[in-house]
Formats: structure tokens, C-alpha cells, sequence
């Protein structure tokens, strides 16, 4: 619930933070609309390969860094006033950093359902997603009108970060939580197999 929410707000408030930046219309069309989801699409492919490799014990942590970089970096940029090309470097990285998260989440929430009750816990935990969803943004919503465009992304920011000391506290948490419930050889295709803790 709380490890896509702060990325998925940025990503909904950043076409018209880039108009309130100046950027043509078209530009930020493009920008976001085509190369973001470009992007984000591509990195959600790439973060499955990862996830494989390293593991959600350590791909958990990992994503969630690249979410508070691209948090941060963005803030940053918003502060300092930076041109288009900069904004768009920025906008890309959150867009990365939504496709890698994204993945990882539709992935535990495959994971987590159980075979008898695959329906019922898919949506269970689809619509606890959806309510942090739609929740973090009506917040963020708020620091935008008090904070400012740098400042409501600094604390979406800083969340995340919160997310990502979660992650790296609860390892051997999540280490156990991951080993196959139903039998040895059950792996998850989105997981990966039996080295992936």
C-alpha cells in the first residue's frame, strides 16, 4: 500500500507542474505521454529481470531507492528553477521509477494470492492499493497549495524515503514471507524460483 503511492502522485501531478514551469503544451505532451510511458513501460520490463536476479528481498530496497533519487532529483530541479531539458530528465526518472514499482507491486500481489483464492485476494489487496491511491494524491493535493510544487514533491520524497528504511529494516521479514507457502517447488513466474530470497 504505501511503496507506489508517493512515485504514482509525482506522476499525476507532473504534467501541469511542467506547464506551471513554462513547458509548452505539446512538449509536456510528449514528454510525459509518449517518452514517459515509453520509459515506464520499458523499466517495468527490466525491473522483472531484476527482481529474478536479486530477489524481492533485495529488489524491494532497490526500487524503492530509485523512487526516492527520482523524488528528490525532481524536488530539486522544481527549486532551482531548471530549464526544459533538465525538467525532462526529471520527469523521465520518475517516469522509471513508476514502471520499475508498478511491476514490483502487480508481482507481490500475484504472489500473494492464494491458489484456492486467487480472486478474492487479488482484489482484496487491488483495492487496498487503490485506496492508498487515491488517498496520496488528495494529500499531496493539499502540499501543493501550501507547499508549493517543490515542497509537495520534497515530502513525497521524504515518504518514500520512509518507505525505503521500511524495506531495509523488515529484510529478514520479507525473506521469510517470500519462501514458497504451498510447497518447495511452487515458484512465482513473476518472482522468479528457488534463489530468489
Amino acid at each position: 500500500m504505501s511503496l507506489f503511492p508517493f512515485i504514482g502522485a509525482a506522476w499525476l501531478y507532473l504534467k501541469p507542474l511542467l506547464l506551471d514551469q513554462g513547458m509548452p503544451a505539446d512538449q509536456v505532451a510528449w514528454i510525459v505521454g509518449v517518452g514517459g510511458g515509453i520509459l515506464g513501460a520499458v523499466a517495468g520490463l527490466v525491473s522483472v529481470r531484476l527482481n529474478r536476479v536479486l530477489g524481492v528481498r533485495r529488489s524491494l530496497p532497490l526500487f524503492s531507492a530509485v523512487a526516492v533519487l527520482a523524488l528528490a532529483t525532481l524536488a530539486l530541479l522544481l527549486h532551482t528553477g531548471a530549464g526544459p531539458g533538465a525538467l525532462a530528465m526529471g520527469a523521465a526518472l520518475i517516469a522509471i521509477a513508476m514502471g520499475m514499482l508498478s511491476a514490483l507491486v502487480f508481482a507481490l500481489v500475484m504472489y500473494f494470492a492464494r491458489p484456492q483464492q486467487r480472486a478474492m485476494d487479488y482484489g482484496l489487496q487491488s483495492s487496498l492499493f487503490t485506496l492508498s491511491r487515491l488517498a496520496v494524491p488528495v494529500a499531496a493535493g493539499l502540499l501543493l497549495d501550501r507547499l508549493g510544487a517543490p515542497g509537495m514533491v520534497a515530502c513525497l520524497a521524504v515518504a518514500m524515503l520512509a518507505v525505503l528504511v521500511l524495506a531495509t529494516l523488515a529484510r529478514s521479514t520479507i525473506e521469510r514471507c517470500m519462501l514458497p507457502p504451498y510447497s518447495a517447488d511452487t515458484p512465482s513466474p513473476a518472482i522468479g524460483g528457488r534463489g530468489y530470497v
